[in-house]
């Protein structure tokens, strides 16, 4: 029986702003009773699986993706959920199986971006599950297919070492002559077949370290050979992305280096550094003495050459051995630093990969590839919150340049919100996945031609919107990305016609595509408030800015709270999360006058503790900044509130610090000889009185002095010495008086 859509359709909604102000359980039931009407709705199925995700109720949540997959089977993502959860609750073989499952799914896609998702589900399951035998045979065939040598075997052999604990032992050693077939020297290749020949288990990987390379030439016969071409030494299956076209120009950078070192004239080899390199010794670094300077030859340029045409032979290791020896000898550059840590990346070596890659990314033109090498060495490594970043930061690059100049500088602010956005949130599977299609969007024949196109495309988009989007934000919201800028221009569209509720509508629908996308908010806050609904919008902000503080986006955080702020100037706490950031950013200044204006705002609504207690805060800060002026304000405000509360000793101390700070303020110096009279100490209120009277008198103002005494002695007529101290100025006063009359 079909369900009531209008039902359905407000259950929905519910649920989507339940989700959105992370009400979780709300959103829980609001999808469920949308799903009484229709059970098998996709949104519907997704938002609940989400709300019980962020509720952990990680039992119930698996059955709703596991539904929606059953509904959806081309669609991964419910079954990439399904995997996620199954991990969570301590299940890995079943998880490792899904994974299996949507590595199938993906290969379907038959394009480059379904291999390289396969490959990673792949990866996945047999970290979950190394005994399950698929994963390893097929992530061996395609690390052979990428030319990834060394991971090959290792899956050649793991699959191996399966096979053979099932008895099979002769797929077992098919297995292991595939890997020999790779790397005929490989040690623990052989040892595993000479192991299963005689019946035995074969052993684990990595247990042989032996890596069975042919030595390396000598330095004299690589300087009498062919220097090899830029593309001659490129590995034939690094993959079409930013680091190739930078490898090709460091590679051909390095070759016109070892040229000219070639052909210019240098100090002869000494017969010591020939035997040093035969006996497979190193050279001494600079710093290990003059000596040193002996053993080795008088340009990195030989090492160069040898490390290039062992490079060209395949042989990584004797090409890293004879670059680790130019570098000793003082070889530096960009392009050497990026050739070097790509070698190291290749063997697995991440942490020296990115040493070498930090010191090509300081050069433009290998920041790009030396950032998204960097990123995969992270992602290798699992280390998804770092690899995020040199991703998003080589798409900066990639979206600036595409982009122009004059969208440069709000791109950077765009580009350092999003790593924020990734990396704060600790939500690995929104990185992940932002990893993935980042990745995807960068790799591939013509990746520069597409970004240009897409960056062309978003500009016509976003100038619609009225908004400046980056490539990172699409990316983020995938294939939604389209259909929330159209979302939002009718959005723009609609404000200029002067159709305000229209244009909020259109707000909404930007939101049910895509719940999470901020600026959509912030424009619909901005609506709200345009309309009069202050309250509303004032909510609105509070959220937004709590949304953005959670991703760690400081910036934008405080932007919604002043937003609010705007709107509803009592709202404390928002003004206390307010100071928080702007701390946490640094922004010292603009924090003590949101301290200022806090502890201004508690002294109006009667809270005097609260309002002590922030204008001490405020005074500490003023006092680091060195801000004297503003420091005596508040010391001021300070010695009101203790008065009132007619803690005369408190107050007393509050304007003695004021007259260590201003010696010269009348309003401290006159309290002061008031607080004193009250607690009876007649002697030092008589002594800040003469110093009172003192610097009245010295600028001029007899008449204000007089109308101070005056005063007093009004307030205090049991003060003997006020009344003395009136008549000596009201005799020095009339005699002087007298002395200008005949004069």
């Amino acid at each position: 029986m079909a369900g009531r859509r209008e039902v359905f359709q407000q259950a929905l909604r519910r649920g989507h702003s339940f989700a959105w102000d992370r009400q979780w359980s709300q959103a829980v039931a609001a999808y469920q009773m949308a799903l009484a009407e229709f059970p098998d709705d996709a949104a519907a199925l997704t938002g609940l699986g989400m709300a019980l995700v962020e509720l952990k109720r990680l039992p119930e949540a698996l059955p709703v993706y596991q539904r929606l997959a059953r509904l959806n089977p081309l669609d991964v993502v419910p079954l990439e959920k399904v995997a996620d959860i199954q991990e969570r609750l301590g299940q890995p073989a079943e998880a490792a199986r899904t994974l299996v499952a949507i590595a199938d799914a993906y290969l379907h896609r038959q394009n480059d971006q379904g291999q390289a998702a396969a490959v990673a589900a792949w990866e996945r399951a047999a970290r979950l599950a190394p005994d399950l035998l698929g994963p390893h045979q097929h992530l061996a065939k395609v690390y052979e297919r990428e030319g990834k040598t060394r991971q090959a075997i290792q899956e050649y052999l793991a699959a191996a070492r399966l096979l053979s604990q099932r008895h099979e032992t002769d797929e077992a050693i098919a297995a292991c002559q595939s890997a020999l077939q790779l790397d005929p020297h490989d040690a623990e290749v052989l040892r595993t077949l000479d192991l299963l020949r005689h019946g035995a288990v074969a052993p684990s990987s990595g247990q042989l370290t032996a890596d069975g390379k042919q030595p390396a030439p000598g330095l004299s016969q690589v300087l009498d050979a062919e220097l090899p071409t830029a593309h001659s030494l490129l590995p034939t299956a690094i993959g079409d992305n930013p680091v190739q076209e930078a490898w090709v120009k460091a590679l051909a950078e390095l070759t016109e280096r070892a040229r000219q070192a070639a052909a210019s004239p240098t100090a002869e080899e000494p017969s010591s550094l020939r035997e040093l390199l035969q006996n497979g010794q190193r050279p001494r670094a600079k710093d290990e003495g003059r000596s040193s300077s002996a053993l080795r030859p008088a340009s990195p340029g030989p090492y160069l050459s040898q490390g290039l045409a062992a490079q060209q032979a395949g042989d990584r290791t004797g090409a890293m051995k004879a670059f680790e020896q130019a570098l000793a000898a003082g070889m530096d550059g960009a392009a050497f630093h990026f050739n070097l840590g790509l070698l190291y990346q290749q063997q697995l070596r991440f942490e020296e990969a990115m040493r070498e890659l930090r010191l090509a990314a300081d050069d433009p033109n290998y920041a790009l590839g030396s950032h998204f090498a960097i990123g995969e060495c992270y992602r290798a490594l699992g280390r998804i919150e770092e690899a995020v970043r040199h991703f998003i930061e080589a798409l900066k690059i990639v979206d600036v340049s595409a982009a122009g100049e004059d969208q440069a500088e709000s791109f950077m602010e765009l580009y350092a919100s999003l790593a924020d956005t990734y990396t704060a949130r600790g939500e690995r599977e929104q990185a992940v996945n932002f990893t993935n299609a980042l990745v995807s969007f960068l790799s591939g024949p013509g990746w520069q031609i597409r970004a240009v196109e897409a960056r062309q495309r978003l500009n016509q988009a976003a100038a619609s919107a009225g908004m400046t989007v980056s490539l990172g934000e699409m990316l983020g919201l995938r294939t939604a990305g389209e259909r929330v800028l159209e979302a939002m221009a009718d959005c723009r569209a609609n404000m200029e016609r002067g159709l305000i509720m229209t244009a909020i509508e259109d707000c909404y629908r930007a939101i049910d595509i895509a719940p999470f996308y901020l600026p959509a908010h912030e424009r619909l806050a901005a609506l709200l408030a345009q309309e009069g609904r202050l309250e509303e919008a004032a909510t609105k902000y509070g959220i937004i800015a709590q949304a953005y503080r959670e991703r760690g986006d400081t910036a934008h955080a405080i932007a919604a709270c002043l937003s609010q702020l705007q709107l509803s100037p009592l709202e404390l706490g928002t003004q206390e999360t307010l100071i928080a950031l702007l701390l946490q950013r640094g922004e010292l200044d603009r924090a003590l006058e949101q301290m200022i204006a806090l502890a201004d705002a508690y002294y109006q609504l009667a809270q005097g503790d609260r309002a002590r207690d922030t204008y001490r805060e405020a005074l500490k800060l003023a006092t680091r900044r060195g801000n004297r002026d503003l420091a005596v304000q508040i010391l001021h405000r300070l010695g009101d509130i203790e008065s009132q509360r007619l803690d005369w000793h408190s107050a007393t101390m509050v304007y003695k610090q004021i007259r260590r700070l201003a010696p010269e303020d009348e309003r401290a110096m006159q309290t002061l000889v008031e607080l004193y009279l009250k607690l009876g100490q007649d002697q030092r209120a008589l002594t800040e009185l003469d110093a009172l009277l003192h610097l009245l008198m010295g600028q001029g103002k007899t008449a204000k002095a007089r109308a101070i005494l005056e005063e007093l002695v009004h307030n205090y007529p049991e003060a003997i010495v006020l009344r003395e101290k009136l008549a000596e100025l009201t005799t020095k006063l009339q005699a002087a008086a007298k002395g200008n009359k005949n004069q």
